[in-house]
């Protein structure tokens, strides 16, 4: 199978298929009879035990709501379960876990030399046991594989990556560890509502989300933005009165449309659909990243 093209991208993880390795996480596994309760308190989405399939993302937050790790949830176990995080955050994470367990009985394991997670679409392999359904809206589709070393080598044929799936995400307006999901921002700016649940349990930085959600009050928002040419070391967003609005925090150069294709932030006063901006000396047009699928992806 030959590595899909740019203006493929879109066809490959919409209707094709694919199978890659998500290189930038790694695997916890936590097991105990706490812990359901133990991640539900401390996460800002709602972690419930179903007896069954889970699949969830969720959210650790400060208590001024802003982010500090966003992770996955997955289980098949009355009492454990996966968590999908990022691998640069992974001891980081341990170490978070590890000081808010206090007496809940769960025990917290590193999996990240033991299964290898994988995401894929329209494909089979021949690990049964550990295979859970994306939490997320866009890839109600996709499947994740956690795998070990020795299934590894069923998945060489297929030469999709992590890179083209990070282009395929910036097409669709979803944000990214860590250049649109990081420390620095409130996770209603980068439009991580489906992590959050509005009707849970007191968590970490519950108050901060909720006052802004029903305010309405952020100052800046996520937009995916087509530009003519590519993008320099120029990241500053202008509008025509040349003042800066925001920046571009990801994008990809396609050669063959002479496109540049981005994430990142405006004044959310700025960001509506097909509002003209200039970048430097480039210019082009942002489409606000709206919450329904077919008005978020930008065409190649």
């Amino acid at each position: 199978m030959s590595k899909p093209k740019e203006k493929n991208i879109l066809e490959t993880f919409t209707n094709g298929e694919f199978l890659f390795l998500q290189e930038s996480k790694s695997l916890l596994f936590l097991d105990g009879s706490d812990s359901f309760k133990f991640i539900n308190s401390i996460s800002s989405n709602e972690i419930t035990n179903t007896k069954g399939s889970l699949s969830v993302s969720t959210l650790i937050l400060t208590n001024k709501g802003r982010l500090i790790f966003d992770v996955e949830i997955y289980t098949k176990s009355d009492d454990s379960m996966f968590v999908l995080c990022n691998l640069s955050q992974k001891n980081e994470l341990i170490e978070y876990l590890k000081n808010y367990r206090m007496s809940y009985k769960v025990e917290i394991n590193d999996y990240s030399k033991s299964l290898y997670p994988f995401k894929a679409m329209n494909v089979l392999i021949s690990e049964e046991s550990n295979n859970f359904t994306s939490p997320f809206i866009l890839e109600s589709n996709f499947i994740n594989y956690f795998i070990t070393k020795d299934k590894i080598p069923e998945t060489k044929k297929f030469k999709t990556d992590e890179l083209d799936y990070k282009k395929w995400k910036i097409l669709c307006g979803s944000p990214s560890f860590p250049n649109e999901l990081n420390s620095q921002l409130i996770p209603i700016e980068a439009d991580m509502w489906s992590s959050i649940s509005f009707t849970k349990g007191c968590y970490i930085g519950q108050e901060t989300i909720a006052r802004i959600k029903y305010r309405g009050k952020v100052k800046k928002t996520l937009g995916s933005f087509r530009i003519s040419g590519p993008i320099r070391d120029e990241r500053e967003i202008l509008n025509l009165k040349n003042e800066r609005i925001g920046s571009i925090t990801s994008h990809f150069y396609c050669k063959e449309k002479n496109l540049s294709f981005g994430l990142g932030f405006l004044k959310n006063e700025e960001n509506f659909i097909k509002n003209k901006i200039k970048i430097a000396d480039l210019g082009g047009e942002v489409r606000r990243n709206l919450h329904m699928e077919e008005n978020r992806k930008l065409t190649l």
